[in-house]
C-alpha cells in the first residue's frame, strides 16, 4: 500500500495520466501510468460521462505500475489537464429546494415517475495526501468499488461506488439494481414504501433490458447493501452473454439507470439538465477496468472531482410523488458525510 500511496501522490502532484482502483470485497490494488512510447491497445481504464452528448467517453491504456512509477522519472508519462474544474458553486438549501419543487411538478403531472437530484459541495483544502485519501476509502468502503485518476479530457476524479453497472468475464453478465436509501443504523427496521418503489423502478428497468434484448437472466433476492453511513436496497442479477461486443450493447442499453437519471430515461435526462444549476459531467456516468475479454463497470457516485485548490464532492437522491424535501436534503447529507471526513483527514 505504501508504494500505491507514493505513486498516486506522485502521479497528483506531476499532473500525470494515471488511474488506480480496487474492485469490491478484494484485497488487490492496481495502478497504471500510460507512457508515450508504448500501450497495452487492450488493456486500460474506461470512464464516461453521464450525458455523452455533452462529454467525451475516456479510455486510459495500461502502463507503468506502481513500483515502476515511483522508480522512473516523468519525462515519458502522458500530462493530464492543467486546467482548474471550474467555477462551482455549492448548493444552498434554497436552491436545492427551488429545484425539488421543480422535479416534484413533473412528478406529480405524471410526466415523470422518477427522477434523480443531485448537488455539489465544495471544499477548499489546499494539499490532500491522495494516496492516504485513496486507503481510507478502501477501509471505509470494504464492499464498493474505489477509484482516482486523472486524465486531460475529464480531469482528476475520486470515489467509492456501491453499485455496479455491469461486470462481463468469459460468457458471465451481471448487474444490480440499487436503490433506495436511509442511514445504516436503521438496518434493523423495515423499508419504507417510497424507497421499495424506487428501488423496484430500477428492478424492472433492468428487466425489461433483459427480455427485450431475448437474455434469460437470474434475479437474486432483494437484500441490503451497506455503503459507509448508508445503506440500499439490491437486486443482483446474472446471465449468459454470447460476446464482449454483445456485453458492451447491453452497457449501452443500461445507462443511464433509473438509479441516476429517472424515468422516463429521456426525459428525466433532460429535466436534469434543465434544472440542475450544475453540470455532472462524469458524475452518474460509469468507469471501470477493462481487458480484451472483459470489464468491470460501477456508475460514478460517492465521488468528487478535484484540482490543487478545491474538491467538489457530487451527491443525489431518487424522487418520487411521495418524496419529503427535508428527507431528500438529509439523504443527500448522510451520502456525503464519509467523503467529507475522509477529505478532512488526509489534509497535509
Amino acid at each position: 500500500m505504501e508504494t500505491l500511496r507514493k505513486a498516486i501522490n506522485k502521479a497528483i502532484k506531476n499532473n500525470i495520466t494515471f488511474y488506480a482502483y480496487r474492485l469490491p470485497d478484494d484485497r488487490l490494488y492496481h495502478f497504471s501510468a500510460p507512457i508515450t512510447s508504448q500501450t497495452c491497445e487492450s488493456e486500460g481504464f474506461k470512464v464516461s460521462p453521464f450525458d455523452d452528448f455533452r462529454h467525451p467517453s475516456v479510455f486510459i491504456h495500461k502502463g507503468l505500475n506502481a513500483y515502476d512509477f515511483c522508480n522512473c522519472g516523468t519525462d515519458f508519462c502522458i500530462k493530464a489537464s492543467t486546467e482548474s474544474i471550474g467555477d462551482f458553486s455549492e448548493t444552498t438549501r434554497k436552491e436545492y429546494a427551488s429545484s425539488f419543487q421543480q422535479c416534484m411538478k413533473a412528478l406529480r403531472n405524471g410526466s415523470l415517475e422518477k427522477i434523480v437530484l443531485s448537488k455539489v459541495i465544495k471544499c477548499e483544502y489546499p494539499t490532500i495526501d491522495w494516496g492516504l485519501a485513496f486507503q481510507q476509502m478502501a477501509e471505509k468502503y470494504p464492499q464498493a468499488f474505489i477509484f482516482i485518476f486523472n486524465a486531460q479530457e475529464t480531469g482528476a476524479w475520486a470515489g467509492a461506488s456501491p453499485e455496479t453497472l455491469a461486470r462481463f468475464h468469459g460468457s458471465q453478465f451481471s448487474t444490480m439494481a440499487l436503490a433506495g436509501t436511509r442511514l445504516a443504523a436503521d438496518n434493523d427496521k423495515e423499508w419504507g414504501i417510497k424507497e421499495i418503489q424506487e428501488q423496484g423502478y430500477v428492478a424492472d428497468y433492468i428487466e425489461d433490458i433483459f427480455l427485450r434484448n431475448g437474455i434469460t437472466y437470474t434475479k437474486f433476492p432483494r437484500t441490503t447493501l451497506t455503503a459507509g453511513r448508508v445503506a440500499h436496497l439490491c437486486n443482483r442479477f446474472a446471465a449468459n452473454v454470447v460476446s464482449m461486443s454483445a456485453a458492451e450493447l447491453l452497457v449501452s442499453e443500461l445507462h443511464p439507470t433509473p438509479a441516476l437519471c429517472g424515468l422516463p430515461t429521456a426525459i428525466a435526462k433532460t429535466a436534469i439538465s434543465k434544472i440542475e444549476s450544475h453540470p455532472r459531467t462524469y458524475y452518474g456516468g460509469y468507469l471501470g477496468p477493462v481487458t480484451s475479454s472483459g470489464f468491470d463497470y460501477f456508475v460514478n457516485l460517492r465521488s468528487l472531482t478535484f484540482d490543487k485548490d478545491s474538491q467538489i464532492l457530487f451527491c443525489g437522491g431518487g424522487l418520487t410523488v411521495d418524496s419529503n424535501e427535508d428527507s431528500e436534503w438529509s439523504e443527500t447529507e448522510a451520502k456525503s458525510q464519509t467523503m467529507k471526513t475522509i477529505l478532512y483527514s488526509s489534509k497535509v
